[in-house]
């Protein structure tokens, strides 16, 4: 059996005419499998795609087919990355920092051969973009080539001989490595 979805209303095939006002509305997800090609699969498990079915933060189911995410349409499911276009995957188009993935929106890699994290985040021993100390503190394995880099008593020391600024991050250059700006107890400080 087909339903369309016309005006927020569901109507099975027999009960309403639907002929180019609305498409058959697909199910999906579970049982259903996956929407065709281009398709966003909703919360409520039919294909379409208006932000309805598609945003991930209206609860697109991305298993199932694609979901957007982006400042106005949320935040990936867990483990998944918003690429630059902004929709949900796990490749590395849409997952690595170089190809402009969106570390706001979902997980993003990063390091040698995934890029710089975006807006001032920290790139996690595992390399991963975030903001939380288990990203930041360089005891943790932060790679501050990729990323910010937090130092100092509750961070740890600096890496690669990098200066633990007295703002408490790791860095190279002066802001971080003059003589009053610099913490030797937790990097590397070239005049004290």
């Amino acid at each position: 059996m087909f339903f369309c979805l016309y005006k927020n209303i569901l109507y099975s095939h027999s009960e309403y005419n639907y002929g180019n006002k609305c498409e058959a509305a697909r199910r999906c997800g579970g049982v259903f499998g996956s929407c065709p090609s281009g398709k966003c699969c909703s919360k409520h498990g039919y294909c379409g795609v208006s932000d309805a079915h598609c945003a991930a933060s209206n609860g697109c189911q991305s298993e199932f087919g694609t979901c957007k995410c982006g400042e106005d349409y949320g935040m990936c499911s867990d483990g998944l990355c918003c690429s630059k276009k902004g929709y949900c995957g796990k490749t590395k188009s849409y997952c690595y920092s170089s190809n402009g993935c969106q570390s706001n929106y979902g997980s993003c890699k990063c390091g040698e051969n995934y890029g710089l994290c975006s807006d001032g985040q920290c790139c996690s021993k595992k390399g991963y973009c975030g903001r939380t100390k288990a990203y930041c503190a360089s005891s943790s394995g932060c790679q501050s080539n990729y990323g910010s880099c937090k130092c100092g008593e509750s961070y740890g020391t600096c890496s690669d001989n990098k200066c633990c600024s007295n703002k408490g991050y790791c860095g190279t250059t002066s802001a971080y490595c003059s003589i009053n700006k610099c913490q030797n107890k937790y990097g590397f400080c070239p005049d004290k």
